[in-house]
């Protein structure tokens, strides 16, 4: 097999590339589906099966991703582009950004990250987090949360923005088209953008402005 050949490594387990004795050069596409540890250091353990700070895309897609477990990672991928949460955990006091801002200071001020991807149904308030720490977003993708959806776009599209200031291109997934006139009239009735275009598709709503 000719390592250098691959571009796309999936880990099943990072615990189980402890001990492994191969290395791909030129992996720029990772999916994690465990990022459970002991006593070593996940950064370390992935470097060593290949280059962390080529990355162009990564894909986490375990159901137990603690947000101190995604920090560290983060801080290894400085070319990261795409991100996919399937689900992140985040106590309240983590959710106080005012607290926070000098521990999170690093990540918001280096990450490329363009597109961020979350398959799990994330609250206003953790989306709000998960946006401050990566300022340069253009695409969002989110699963549609029901009770949370006005709230949501409001976070998105309220002017000035000082978080999403680059965002402009939003995909709601699994999202009934009854929700298109409501999105209409919302941004209309709130003045929240003057110029956009909202299109239903294979269950997923798109508005870009």
């Amino acid at each position: 097999m000719n390592l250098n050949s691959i571009n796309y490594v999936c880990v099943s387990n990072v615990k189980a590339a402890i001990n492994s004795t191969i290395y791909f050069p030129n992996v720029t596409r990772l999916a994690i589906r465990s990022l459970e540890m002991s006593d070593h250091s996940i950064s370390w353990t992935l470097n060593s099966l290949l280059p962390l700070n080529k990355l162009t895309e990564l894909n986490l897609v375990s159901y137990r991703i603690i947000v101190d477990d995604l920090l560290k990672l983060l801080r290894f991928t400085p070319n990261l582009n795409l991100l996919g949460l399937e689900a992140l955990i985040v106590d309240e006091p983590t959710l106080n950004l005012r607290r926070k801002r000098k521990r999170f200071k690093y990540i918001t001020g280096t990450k490329k990250i363009k597109h961020l991807r979350i398959d799990a149904q994330f609250s206003w308030k953790k989306l709000r987090f998960v946006a401050y720490l990566f300022p340069k977003l253009e695409y969002l993708e989110i699963k549609y949360i029901p009770n949370e959806i006005i709230d949501i776009f409001r976070l998105i599209l309220t002017k000035p923005n000082h978080i999403l200031q680059n965002l402009f291109l939003v995909c709601i997934r699994y999202c009934s088209t009854k929700y298109l006139e409501g999105l209409d009239n919302l941004i209309r009735s709130e003045h929240l953008v003057d110029d956009y275009v909202i299109k239903y598709g294979d269950d997923d709503l798109y508005l870009w402005w």
